[in-house]
Parts: C-alpha cells; sequence; structure tokens
C-alpha cells in the first residue's frame, strides 16, 4: 500500500461493510455496482498486445558467420514501467533560443 500511495495523489480504503453501507444510500451507485460485469482476473499478457508490430523481413538467408537472433521487446515493456519514471502534468516549455530579427 505504501508503494501505491507514492504513486497517485489520494488513495481511499474502504472495508466491504462501508461498501454495502454506500450501496444502500446512493441508489445510482447502487445500479452501477450490480450492472459491473466482471470479466475475471486479468490476464496480465493480453495487455501487451497491439501496437504496430511485424516482421520486417518474411525470408532471410544468413551468410557464413551470421546469426539471426530474436529480441523480445514485449517482455522489455513491464520492466520499463517498473523501473523508469514517467513524466506527469503539463510541460513546461523553456525558450533558449530567442527569435532576433537581424534586419
Amino acid at each position: 500500500m505504501e508503494f501505491i500511495k507514492t504513486q497517485v495523489a489520494r488513495v481511499d480504503i474502504y472495508w466491504e461493510c462501508e461498501i454495502y453501507q454506500m450501496l444502500e444510500k446512493d441508489r445510482e451507485m447502487r445500479e452501477l455496482f450490480y450492472s459491473y460485469i466482471d470479466d475475471g482476473p486479468i490476464d496480465i499478457r493480453s495487455c501487451f498486445y497491439g501496437g504496430r508490430t511485424g516482421p520486417l523481413k518474411l525470408h532471410y538467408k544468413i551468410n557464413d558467420g551470421e546469426r539471426i537472433s530474436y529480441y523480445d521487446v514485449t517482455s522489455l515493456y513491464p520492466f520499463i514501467n517498473v523501473t523508469t519514471s514517467y513524466p506527469i502534468g503539463h510541460p513546461k516549455v523553456y525558450i533558449i533560443n530567442k527569435n532576433v530579427n537581424w534586419t
């Protein structure tokens, strides 16, 4: 939980009994809650499909001393997400070169 709190601005924690009390009081929440379709556990690998992927060559005959290798970029994606900081918020634009009219 401490890690999650470092990643987001606000974390709300509720006990199950508190959720049921909210459902009794809030009709809209109750309707949304009971109409929600749960597809079951998330299949993490299915999250990484898509994007622009494809073979660069369908057939390649290697020369002497050459090797063909496969680089699994998809498996690097979760690693980079865990180990890399991402920018958040609106970017700050720094203008280094001023537009100068020399004439």
